[in-house]
């Protein structure tokens, strides 16, 4: 039973993350600390399935020829660094601490998201201009990765979408390729540091692939601005549940 339960997780999961191109971890790392598991185990297992997704996802969107690959690589180039850096430091934090700091991020996120939508001014902010600025956003984004074990995906696309003013299924696209690289770092760094659990993450690798499969099919399907709606929406559920867990 505990076998399929894994697999659904990662199924639904993995389709919403590969849909809006956020990566899963976010939804899922709650979802498994919920069910009881270690901070440690949750953290690598998202990390894994994460992952796993985001090979499909981004071969898929590649074909497509969607996102941004160039802007994806400068952001993944400082973030890789930094993502074993939070991984370090998550498997020092208290939980409570963890927790807050988790709860913390999603409010920041949707008060980019809001922020963005309050600007009517379609014209990438005057940030981007500066060629340092995709590699100080990958320091950053790299280290909540590997912190949290999300693959960087939730923390990418409200910035693509403001600072850079890029569409929402192009910012979708744009960051699963930064997702699939900071994944990657994120299970290397839990193998160095001997945080490396497969224990539950091997049953959710193959419903990571199908809802790859399904997402970048949805991801084709809908409307632009429900996939900004979703997003949201998204947004707001995960704190609702950090809350409910604390």
């Amino acid at each position: 039973m505990d076998m399929i339960t894994y697999f659904l997780i990662a199924l639904g999961t993995s389709v919403v993350g590969s849909f809006l191109g956020i990566g899963g971890g976010v939804i899922l790392l709650p979802i498994l600390l919920l069910m009881g598991v270690s901070q440690g185990t949750a953290a690598f297992s998202s990390a894994l399935t994460v992952f796993t997704m985001a090979i499909f996802t981004c071969s898929i969107y590649y074909k497509r020829k969607q996102g941004d690959v160039g802007l994806a690589l400068k952001i993944a180039v400082t973030s890789i660094p930094t993502t074993f850096l939070g991984a370090m430091v998550n498997q020092m934090l208290p939980e409570a601490v963890y927790r807050f700091l988790y709860g913390a991020l999603i409010v920041v996120l949707l008060g980019i998201m809001i922020w963005k939508k309050k600007r009517n001014d379609e014209k990438p902010h005057f940030l981007s201009e500066y060629r340092i600025i995709p590699y100080v956003f990958g320091v950053i984004i790299g280290f909540l990765a590997g912190l949290f074990g999300i693959g960087g995906g939730p923390i990418v696309i409200p910035i693509l979408l403001l600072i850079f003013m890029l569409s929402q299924k192009t910012a979708s696209a744009t960051s699963s390729y930064v997702t699939l690289l900071t994944s990657l770092a994120s299970i290397g760094s839990y193998a160095l540091i001997g945080g490396s659990d497969f224990s539950i993450g091997i049953y959710m690798i193959p419903g990571a692939i199908i809802g790859a499969l399904i997402g970048t099919r949805l991801n084709k399907l809908l409307d632009e601005k429900w996939i900004a709606i979703l997003f949201n929406i998204l947004l707001i559920a995960l704190f609702a549940l950090n809350l409910i867990k604390n």
